[in-house]
């Protein structure tokens, strides 16, 4: 009797132990997952781009060094308007330099009209003398100016003038010997042109012609730069650089910058394949660095070549891309650093799941594991938009399947699956 006790107790522990291995073995054989349900949804899809902000307008006025600032009427951070005064210059060197060369023009029109007769010995003659002449002058002002110079290194090195008063004696300097190697060149096509006379006669006339054509030029020019002595704001908009001092002489070369602070744009350049998503109109957010707001816009324009970003250091051709920011305040400068994000795609109520669901292979392209009936079902999809977190699904999934979240490489079509929470 108990002979069959001990037997039916070895059979009962090793049926429960062949139940358990059975059962664990059945168990295992499950790929634990976890989805989500396939669901309807928005999508905005966006592109990021880093560039620089820009003013709408912008006004850029160059002072050549050795300039005297008569009067400043303004400071750098004010408002002003379209065709206010913000500094006058001493016009009083060109002044002269514009009388001599008016004078010059007088004595070539009385030259010229004595052209083909037999006074135009008389006139080669008095050229070449006026030619002596200026030589003369520019050797003396040269041999002045560079004994000035001397004194003034000196006068500088022991602190007694500044370094902008000894660069613009220097500067001087320079100016007088440009000036006499042309005198020098005058003096001999005068000397040459006199000695010729009797071959040369015939050009005389036009010889004079060019030199009076050359002196209206000049002329010109000089009262242009006259007239710029006045410095206008050619726009409404805020003085943000401003390097002139009042009864001051420019050092070096200054700059005025009177810049539109109403309307500010951001320009980028960026890659073809970027390009090729952004349109004209679209939607655009900027955010710029050390400002908590955003900022909206609109893309205005887009490059119809690509080209080099001057400033990106690379060789890499790219396309400009321009942006009109809506709504503009006093905080923005130009040239400051800014990111845009500018929406190239937007679906609304459309079938959506999470990026994780999805992978790619050669043969069936992109492709989601559905759940059905606890087996893994492999379900090639068309995909639309995406951004970063959910993409679209034109074909292959319906309301209400049951999606695999990132699943595992052991996964196949008809694995056995149980979900997780």
């Amino acid at each position: 009797m108990k002979r069959k006790t001990v037997l039916l107790t070895i059979g009962l522990i090793i049926g429960i132990a062949a139940l358990f291995y059975f059962f664990g073995l059945s168990g295992s054989s499950e790929i634990e997952v976890t989805s989500m349900e396939v669901m309807e949804g928005s999508i905005e899809q966006t592109l990021d781009i880093t560039g620089k902000v820009i003013s709408g307008d912008i006004q850029e006025i160059t002072v050549p060094n050795g300039t005297e600032v008569l009067q400043v009427m303004v400071n750098e951070g004010d408002m002003v308007s379209k065709g206010d005064t913000l500094a006058i210059l001493d016009p009083s060197e060109l002044q002269t330099r514009l009388s001599k060369l008016r004078i010059n023009l007088e004595q070539v029109e009385a030259d010229l009209s004595m052209a083909g007769s037999s006074a135009e010995r008389q006139i080669l003659q008095n050229n070449l003398q006026k030619a002596q002449e200026t030589l003369s002058t520019l050797q003396m002002d040269y041999d002045t100016t560079k004994g000035n110079l001397e004194d003034m290194k000196v006068l500088y090195e022991n602190g007694a003038i500044s370094l902008a008063e000894y660069e613009n004696q220097q500067n001087a300097l320079k100016s007088l010997e440009s000036s006499l190697k042309s005198a020098r060149l005058n003096v001999e096509d005068a000397r040459l042109r006199y000695s010729e006379f009797g071959t040369t006669t015939s050009n005389a006339a036009g010889s004079l012609e060019r030199q009076k054509r050359s002196l209206l030029l000049d002329i010109q020019q000089l009262e242009d730069q006259i007239e710029d002595t006045r410095i206008v704001a050619d726009l409404d908009g805020t003085v943000v650089s401003l390097d002139l001092v009042e009864n001051r002489t420019v050092g070096r070369e200054a700059e005025v910058v009177v810049q539109d602070t109403t309307r500010f744009q951001f320009e980028s350049f960026v890659t073809q394949e970027d390009a090729v998503s952004i349109q004209r109109g679209q939607d655009v957010v900027i955010r710029v660095a050390g400002i908590s707001d955003e900022y909206t816009g609109q893309v205005v324009e887009i490059g119809s070549k690509a080209e080099v970003d001057p400033s990106s250091g690379s060789s890499t051709p790219k396309v400009k891309v321009t942006i009109q920011l809506n709504d503009a305040d006093e905080r923005l400068v130009s040239g400051f650093d800014a990111d845009a994000e500018i929406t190239i795609g937007m679906v609304q109520d459309v079938v959506v799941i999470k990026n994780e669901a999805i992978r790619e292979d050669d043969q069936a392209g992109s492709y989601v594991f559905i759940i059905d009936n606890g087996v893994a079902v492999k379900r090639p999809i068309s995909r639309g938009i995406t951004d970063r977190y959910l993409t679209e699904v034109r074909e292959g999934l319906e309301m209400g399947d049951m999606v695999i979240l990132n699943p595992s490489q052991e996964l196949e079509d008809g694995s056995a699956v149980s979900t997780t929470e």
